[in-house]
C-alpha cells in the first residue's frame, strides 16, 4: 500500500515555521518499511525563499509571533492559499491509499482541512494520530473525513491496521483504534505501551519529501526513552507516554548517534523529556562517546533538579553544549500550584552549577496560569532578568487536553463550551485564564516580558558549535 504521513501547517502561515523532522511518522515508517511504500510530507516546512526578507529577519522574535496568529486563522479559511495548493499537489503526485495525519491541539483544525482535501482528491483512508488525537480520540473519530484514530503508542497498531486494510478485514481486533461503523462509535481496547523500545527499528528519515528544505541538523533529533515520572499539571506528555519511563539500551542509542553523525551531522539533539533522568543510560552513553573518541555536539532536555556537577562534567566532556530546562515560574506559589516540585532556591542553585560547569542552558518559562497574580508574574520576570541563561524561551499557558489544568479550566467555564482548538495556541488572545489579572493588565505585562526576553536573548543567545557534516550527505 502507498502510505503518506502528513504534518499539518500552522506556523508556516505566520512566516515562522519549525525546522526539524518529526520522529512519530518516521518511527511508523521504520515499522512499515519493507511492507509498504511510505512517504512523510511536512506541510509546515517552507521552501527556500518562501518568506520575504523582512519576515525572515523577525523570525524567532516574540514581537513577530505575538502579532501573527491571525495569519493562521486566515489560512484555515483561505481554500486558495498556496500551502493548501501544495498539499493538493503532493496528494495528486503520490496518490496514497492511506493518509496519516499528525495532530497537535492548535493545528488540529489544519489537520481536518487536510483530511477533507485528501478525501476529495484521492478518496484515501484517512488516519489521525498524535498528541491531540491520543487524548480526544472519541471526538476525533466522529469527524466525517476521518476513518480511523490511532490512540496510544502507534507502531504496532498501525502495522496491524495496514494488514487489515490490505485484506479488507474489519480491524475490530486491533487494539488502540477508534472509528465509526453504522453510525456507532467503535473503540477497541487500549494497547499496552511497548516495554522494550529496542524492538523498534530506528526512525526512517529517508521517507521525507522535499529533504532540500532542511539542514542536515534537522534530521539529527533522537530519543533515548519514553515516559516521564514528573506530574506537572500543565503537561500532556504523560497522557501520551505514561508516567513510567522506559529507556532504550545505551548500545542502541550509541548506534543511532553514530548513524546520525555519519549520515547527516555531528550536531545531535536528545528530544527526551529528561535525558538526564537515567544515571545509567546517560553515564554509559557519555562515557562511550568519550572513550571511543566520537566527536559530537549535543544538547538535551532536563529538569533542573536532576542535573548535578558530576553529570554536567561528564556531559560536557562528551560534547554537550546546552541543556534545555523547563523552569516555568519564578514564584514558589505557582511552582507548587502547577505541580513542578521545584523551588526558586533550587532553580538558582541549579543555575549556579550549570555556570560553573561551562555548559550553557536554555530556560523555558510560562505565564498566565489560572491562579497566577501580577506579583507572581513580576517574580518570574525578575528571575528571567537575573538568570545566567544563554537563551530564554517564554510561552503563554495553554490548557492542553489530557492535563489537570485543562480539566480545571473546562470546569471553570473558560471556554464557554467546547474550545476552538485553533485558539489553544501560544499566541492567541481569544481565551483568558488568570483569575486575578484582567486581560488588559495581562497583555501589558506579557508585552513587557516579550521585550525583555527579546533584548536579553540578543545579548546572551548562544548557538551550537559549528557542525561537522559528512562529505556525502544523504539529502
Amino acid at each position: 500500500m502507498r502510505i503518506l504521513f502528513i504534518a499539518p501547517p500552522n506556523y508556516r502561515f505566520r512566516g515562522c515555521a519549525h525546522k526539524h523532522i518529526f520522529l512519530g511518522p518516521t518511527y511508523m515508517a521504520g515499522v512499515l518499511k519493507g511492507y509498504h511504500d511510505v512517504q512523510f510530507y511536512d506541510a509546515e516546512a517552507p521552501y527556500e525563499g518562501e518568506f520575504d526578507n523582512k519576515i525572515q529577519r523577525q523570525l524567532g522574535t516574540y514581537s513577530h509571533l505575538t502579532t501573527s496568529h491571525f495569519r493562521y486563522l486566515d489560512g484555515l479559511q483561505d481554500t486558495e492559499h498556496y500551502i493548501w495548493k501544495e498539499v493538493a499537489e503532493v496528494l495528486r503526485d503520490f496518490r496514497p491509499d492511506v493518509v496519516g495525519i499528525s495532530t497537535m491541539t492548535s493545528s488540529y483544525p489544519s489537520a481536518l482541512v487536510i483530511a477533507r482535501i485528501a478525501k476529495e482528491i484521492t478518496g484515501a483512508t484517512v488516519l489521525m494520530g498524535g498528541a491531540h488525537s491520543n487524548v480526544l480520540y472519541r471526538k476525533v473519530a466522529t469527524e466525517p473525513n476521518v476513518d480511523y484514530v490511532v490512540y496510544g503508542e502507534g507502531e504496532r497498531t498501525i502495522h496491524e491496521l495496514m494488514s487489515c486494510l490490505e485484506k479488507g478485514i474489519e480491524p475490530s481486533e486491533v487494539a488502540g483504534l477508534a472509528y465509526m461503523r453504522n453510525n456507532q462509535l467503535v473503540v477497541t481496547p487500549p494497547r499496552a505501551n511497548i516495554q522494550d523500545l529496542d524492538e523498534l527499528p530506528f526512525p526512517d528519515k529517508t521517507i521525507v519529501r522535499h529533504p532540500e528544505r532542511y539542514s542536515p541538523e534537522d534530521f539529527t533529533y533522537l530519543i533515548s526513552g519514553r515516559g516521564c515520572p514528573s506530574r506537572c499539571r500543565f503537561c500532556a506528555n504523560s497522557a501520551n507516554w505514561g508516567f513510567k519511563t522506559r529507556f532504550r539500551h545505551p548500545e542502541k542509542v550509541l548506534e543511532e548517534i553514530i548513524y546520525l553523525k555519519d549520515t547527516y551531522s555531528n550536531s545531535v539533539h536528545f528530544h527526551d523529556d529528561n535525558f538526564f533522568l537515567s544515571n545509567k543510560l546517560m553515564t554509559v552513553v557519555c562515557g562511550e562517546l568519550i572513550k571511543s573518541g566520537i566527536k559530537i555536539n549535543w544538547r538535551g532536555e532536563s529538569r533542573i533538579d536532576t542535573i548535578s556537577a558530576e553529570k554536567l562534567e561528564l556531559a560536557k566532556a562528551s560534547g554537550c553544549w546546552d541543556v534545555v530546562l523547563g523552569i516555568e515560574s519564578g514564584s514558589d506559589h505557582i511552582l507548587s500550584y502547577i505541580g513542578k516540585r521545584l523551588t526558586v532556591k533550587q532553580i538558582m542553585a541549579g543555575a549556579e552549577i550549570l555556570v560553573k560547569s561551562g555548559v550553557s542552558f536554555t530556560g523555558n518559562f510560562m505565564f498566565g496560569f489560572p491562579e497566577e497574580t501580577i506579583d507572581d508574574m513580576r517574580a518570574t520576570l525578575d528571575i528571567i532578568k537575573s538568570l545566567p541563561a544563554a537563551n530564554i524561551a517564554i510561552s503563554k499557558f495553554i490548557p492542553l487536553p489530557g492535563t489537570d489544568l485543562y480539566n480545571e479550566v473546562m470546569a471553570a467555564g473558560a471556554f464557554g463550551g467546547e474550545p476552538a482548538y485553533e485558539h489553544l495556541d501560544l499566541f492567541s488572545n481569544k481565551y483568558h485564564y488568570t483569575k486575578y489579572v484582567n486581560r488588559e493588565d495581562f497583555a501589558d505585562i506579557f508585552s513587557e516580558i516579550h521585550e525583555v526576553v527579546d533584548q536579553k536573548n540578543k545579548l546572551t543567545r548562544k548557538g551550537p558549535p559549528k557542525p561537522i557534516r559528512p562529505a556525502a550527505k544523504l539529502l
